[in-house]
C-alpha cells in the first residue's frame, strides 16, 4: 500500500519513450496552474481525437498514468512535476527530439524553466 502511495504521488506514470510518443502527436502544449490553493503550475498536453487512437495503447496497464481528459475533438493530459526529470532527458537527447514540433519543445523548456 505505501508503495502504491508513493508511486501515484512522487513518481511520474509515464516513461521517456511514452511522453515522446504522446509529444509527437500532440496538437499543442501550454502552461497552466492548478486550482488554489495548490499553485503548481502543470504542462497540459492536447492531442487530437483521431490522433488519440495511436497512443491509446500507453494506458492499457496504467495504474499511475494521469487519466486523459475528453473535451469535445481534443484530449487533454496533464504533465506535473513529477515528469520533469523525464521531460528533461527528453530535451537532452536529440534522437528523441526528432519529430516532435519545435513549438512544442519550446514549450517544455518554459516549463521547467519555471518549476525549478
Amino acid at each position: 500500500m505505501y508503495f502504491s502511495n508513493y508511486s501515484k504521488n512522487y513518481i511520474c506514470g509515464f516513461s521517456i519513450e511514452e511522453l515522446r510518443q504522446l509529444l509527437s502527436i500532440a496538437k499543442s502544449v501550454y502552461i497552466d496552474f492548478r486550482k488554489s490553493p495548490r499553485t503548481s503550475k502543470v504542462l497540459v498536453v492536447y492531442i487530437g481525437k483521431d490522433d488519440f487512437v495511436k497512443v491509446k495503447h500507453i494506458w492499457l496497464n496504467a495504474e499511475f498514468k494521469p487519466k486523459p481528459i475528453i473535451n469535445n475533438k481534443r484530449i487533454m493530459i496533464k504533465l506535473t512535476t513529477k515528469c520533469s526529470e523525464e521531460l528533461s532527458k527528453i530535451l537532452e537527447i536529440e534522437t528523441v527530439q526528432q519529430g516532435i514540433k519545435p513549438k512544442i519543445m519550446s514549450s517544455i523548456r518554459d516549463y521547467l524553466t519555471n518549476i525549478r
